[in-house]
């Protein structure tokens, strides 16, 4: 008979009420016994052939056993041990393992106990046969929800991804297992694993596999830059000498890195707080839709940030080119742009809150029907340009468009018609930088607006609301056929639009878009509000300054600050 060692060992006897079981290896079937209570609780597994003998006391000369008091090894479930790799007529990518899984050694640090299929296990569990946890409560190997086998989530190479969300008092641990490389043993570290500080719950959200050996690990706790619960996604790349690449705001990336918008959209979906940043550039390409409910989202490019595709998120949004974070050896030479560029289909940028910083901004549209350029935030939008401080807006060409109203044309953009799933629908390739509620434009050189090559397409600095602009130069053109337009509009909020020199700012407009002609200059609807009459009349008479005999200066200086208090 096999017998217990000590007083209460109660052979055979476990806390799940698993006592003994067989597994199927190979043609070969294995057995084995629970003991969890052998020696004060430190647990024993012992193993068999079924139709031989066992004789003797449980001892570490023919069991696994427990290094310390209630390590309950062999106190688990039935998936206690568990089998990978070895699936019967299949070719599997990776060697065959198994392991013994005790989230309850050492105090609950936790142990993986690895070893090949069809081999015994005996001894005590240690760090040196085994993964463990390397505080108490980390819980290494404790099973989790359908979705992992005792932590292990397996990848399409054979290769396995063991998450431990509560490592180090909950700050996470995400560690890739190459197997072909052989399972690690010892206590889980920064230097195996990626691991979070105290609170973090880095994967506590999951791990998103992206095939191969590349999972995005999902950390909506996470401190990001010292901000609390910021959140971030780090993409592990298994077939990196590295751990680990991170994406978010304390990165340096060296490789172009693919990130997984679902993920993205489920983070920010959950109200998390997102920082993407890059080394050198950011493209999100033609057919990308990313769509989200709220969270904060935030694009940091070494370079520059460009969009073809289509962002919107009702939540925060800010697009930062030339950001200072990352390595500065990996950007490549050249002025930071954020580019929002329309192609043969339309490319946006809409967010409840959009702020944009970069050294210049781009607005194009493109050359086909509806191509349409748009940056938009419904609430506010806040754009930057330093540097060389430059914003560019350029209507395409695409099929000619009859003239509207500006209030009909752009109903489909009013904040309260825009959200997830309701289409936008602009026929004429225009280029258009709008906000909902409040717009602050702020380029440190110049702004210029171009009208397209096909009717109805115009390029506009525009507001539902209130209107500021601040530069030293403005250049408005037409296009080069009729209903071209190159125009600011204030749709409703005072205006106050100050600059040095402009080109095309003189006329002060009556409804552009419904005019049939090609025009430069100014429509604002709120004209009784006393900022904007100010602005517009600060706007025709620096137009008007600009071509007049000089014996007249002092005299149109004086009308000009008789006429507007807040342009300068």
């Amino acid at each position: 008979s096999l017998v217990g060692t000590f007083s209460g060992d109660q052979v055979g006897a476990n806390r799940s009420f698993l006592q003994i079981t067989t597994y199927q290896v190979g043609e070969q079937v294995q057995g084995a016994i629970f003991s969890s209570n052998w020696n004060s609780g430190r647990g024993a597994i012992t193993w068999f052939t079924p139709g031989e003998q066992l004789a003797g006391e449980i001892s570490a000369a023919n069991s696994l056993v427990g290094s310390f008091a209630n390590d309950q090894v062999g106190g688990g479930s039935f998936n206690q041990i568990q089998f990978f790799n070895n699936f019967d007529g299949v070719i599997n990518p990776a060697p065959a393992f198994a392991a013994v899984f005790t989230p309850t050694w050492g105090a609950n640090r936790g142990a993986i106990t690895w070893f090949k299929p069809g081999e015994r296990p005996v001894g005590r569990v240690t760090a040196n046969n085994s993964l463990v946890g390397a505080f108490a409560g980390d819980v290494i190997g404790q099973d989790q929800d359908d979705n992992f086998n005792n932590g292990l989530l397996a990848l399409d190479t054979g290769n396995f991804v063991l998450v431990s969300p509560e490592y180090n008092s909950r700050g996470g641990a995400v560690t890739f297992l190459n197997i072909a490389r052989g399972l690690p043993v010892g206590q889980v570290t920064s230097g195996n694993s990626f691991v979070g500080k105290p609170g973090e719950n880095i994967g506590g959200r999951g791990v998103e596999n992206l095939g191969g050996d590349r999972v995005l690990i999902l950390s909506p706790a996470a401190t990001v830059d010292g901000n609390l619960q910021a959140g971030r996604i780090d993409l592990l790349d298994g077939t990196k000498t590295q751990a680990v690449d991170t994406i978010s705001s304390v990165t340096n990336l060296d490789d172009e890195l693919a990130v997984s918008i679902p993920a993205v959209i489920n983070f920010l979906n959950s109200g998390g707080s997102l920082t993407l940043q890059a080394s050198n550039d950011i493209f999100i390409p033609a057919g990308i839709n990313l769509a989200a409910k709220g969270g904060s989202l935030t694009l940091e490019a070494g370079r520059s940030i460009e969009v073809k595709g289509n962002i919107f998120t009702a939540g925060f949004l800010k697009l930062f080119a030339n950001a200072p974070g990352g390595n500065a050896s990996l950007r490549e030479a050249g002025e930071g742009f954020v580019s929002i560029l329309a192609d043969n289909k339309s490319s946006s940028v809409i967010a409840g809150q959009l702020e944009v910083d970069a050294e210049n901004v781009v607005v194009q549209g493109g050359t086909a029907k509806g191509a349409y350029a748009l940056l938009y935030g419904l609430d506010s939008t806040k754009i930057f340009a330093h540097g060389s401080g430059s914003i560019s807006l350029k209507a395409g060409t695409g099929e000619d468009v009859p003239p509207a109203p500006s209030f009909e044309l752009l109903a489909t953009l009013l904040p309260g018609q825009v959200a997830e799933g309701n289409p936008i629908i602009i026929d004429a390739p225009i280029a258009l930088l709008l906000a909902g509620k409040s717009l602050d434009v702020n380029a440190a050189e110049f702004i210029e607006m171009f009208g397209g090559g096909s009717g109805g397409a115009f390029a506009s600095i525009a507001s539902f609301g209130e209107l500021k602009v601040q530069t030293l130069d403005i250049k408005m053109e037409v296009g080069s056929v009729a209903n071209t337009d190159a125009v600011f509009l204030g749709m409703g909020g005072a205006a106050d639009i100050t600059f040095t020199t402009c080109t095309g700012c003189g006329d002060l407009l009556a409804d552009p878009l419904l005019d049939g002609g090609s025009q430069t200059g100014t429509f604002l609807a709120g004209l009784f509000v006393d900022p904007t009459i100010n602005a517009v009349l600060a706007n025709i008479l620096q137009s008007e300054n600009s071509s007049d005999d000089p014996d007249t200066d002092e005299d149109d200086e004086k009308k000009k600050e008789a006429s507007s208090a807040e342009c300068h």
